[in-house]
């Protein structure tokens, strides 16, 4: 196993369960290290909003906002996480739904160390899988130029421009600093690497709303990477100055 770890936030409403929970995943030694601690689904939301994450782990009945509406705002905002649910027998209907929405592995309590560390185990391999895309798209020989490596991150941004892309793992991929790096990038294409995914984006949903006027809204943004509407929709008017609808009236 390499030097590299996943960052994990935990979320569970009962502070005892939270610090056996943190206790057995660090001393499991998978690759994953804990950098954000919640009780309930809005602060954890905070937490990845502020900090980032690979995994979230949550229980589903909490104060405040519970586990399914925490994953559904993370479906919005952060589909490419990788989630993990941990529930009591009696929340089975709940965890469906959940499974519904995406999350990748369910576990009951109490939860034992072995089933937490297959758990873990899946989830590595499918973020080191991600990863190694990443290093494969950017794996430039140490002498080559900023200019071939530039060169580099646009395609991959243009061949993953659907799908979540975390950019600052990226970035560091390049091995220039993030600042030189969105510089050179805005030369040449016009735009950061964050907004130069957008405008992918957007080019391809007004295609889409020219091409397919009978498909609904809805099914075009999901087909751009937007699995909330009113989202996609916030986004296409601050592209274009015109919502969807109007866009598609228009052409």
């Amino acid at each position: 196993m390499d030097e590299h770890f996943y960052r994990v936030v935990l979320c569970e409403d009962e502070p005892l369960l939270l610090m056996r929970l943190r206790r057995m995943l660090e001393g499991l030694d998978c690759g994953f290290t804990v950098v954000g601690t919640s009780e309930n689904g809005r602060e954890a939301l905070a937490q990845l909003a502020e900090m980032g994450a690979d995994l979230l782990i949550t229980d589903i009945r909490m104060p405040v906002m519970d586990g399914i509406e925490l994953i559904k705002k993370l479906q919005e905002e952060q589909p490419r996480l990788e989630c993990m649910l941990i529930s009591g027998y009696g929340d089975f209907e709940y965890a469906r739904t959940a499974l519904r929405l995406g999350v990748c592995e369910y576990l009951l309590k109490p939860v034992s160390e072995e089933e937490l560390r297959q758990a873990l185990t899946r989830i590595r391999e499918r973020l080191d899988e991600r990863r190694g895309e990443i290093k494969s798209a950017l794996s430039a020989s140490p002498d080559a130029s900023a200019d071939n490596v530039i060169e580099q991150l646009g395609v991959y941004i243009r061949e993953h421009a659907f799908e979540e892309i975390r950019f600052a793992e990226l970035i560091t991929r390049t091995n220039y600093h993030p600042n030189y790096v969105s510089r050179l990038f805005s030369k040449r294409f016009g735009a950061p690497p964050q907004r130069y995914q957008i405008v992918q984006r957007m080019n391809e949903a007004k295609r889409l709303l020219m091409l397919l006027p009978d498909e609904p809204v809805c099914r075009i943004a999901q087909r751009v990477g937007y699995p909330d509407q009113n989202y996609f929709a916030r986004v296409f008017r601050q592209t274009t100055g015109v919502s969807p609808q109007r866009f598609r009236k228009e052409h």
